[in-house]
């Protein structure tokens, strides 16, 4: 993780530096994490985990909230017990172990995530890992990231979003 690399697509140009044709399935725009605005970072944090700077990769009490509800038939999923470290511990697993196996609703695929949320936690600092996240969430029609989401659905620069 500390060589973070996502994945691109390929991008053909004319001599002039003209682009040609762009080859590959998913859209990503990466943004270094001095462009990386703070209201988006900010936005993030507020409705994916509040607790973001205060747990260790995972957030313990909202798990066990998240199992009361379930247990109360509130809820049927443990929707909102993902920390955003757990949540780029399976985006790293999807890319390793693919789709299917990565995001089965299993106790041991939980388990993984929780200890590559702990690994990320113990050689990444928050803001790494926050960064990490934003570039590699999936915001939906093939987009990933926050800048391609800007792109994606408001036609705008990263940093012009309000």
């Amino acid at each position: 993780v500390k060589d973070y690399r996502p994945g691109l697509k390929s991008k053909v140009f004319a001599q002039n530096g003209e682009l040609v044709a762009e080859y590959g399935i998913n859209e990503r725009i990466v943004v270094s994490q001095k462009q990386m605005p703070k209201i988006v970072q900010q936005a993030f944090v507020a409705a994916e985990d509040k607790n973001f700077y205060s747990h260790y990769g995972v957030d313990i009490f909202g798990v066990l909230k998240a199992l009361v509800q379930s247990a109360s038939g509130k809820r049927s999923t443990l929707r909102g017990a993902s920390t955003i470290t757990q949540q780029l511990a399976k985006s790293l697993l999807i890319k390793k172990e693919g789709y299917e196996q990565a995001t089965a609703r299993t106790i041991s695929r939980k388990v993984k995530e929780a200890i590559l949320a702990r690994r990320l936690e113990n050689n990444l600092s928050k803001d790494e890992i926050l960064w990490m996240y934003l570039n590699e969430v999936y915001l939906g029609q093939s987009s990933y990231g926050v800048a391609a989401g800007a792109a994606t659905y408001f036609h705008k620069n990263l940093n012009n979003l309000s």
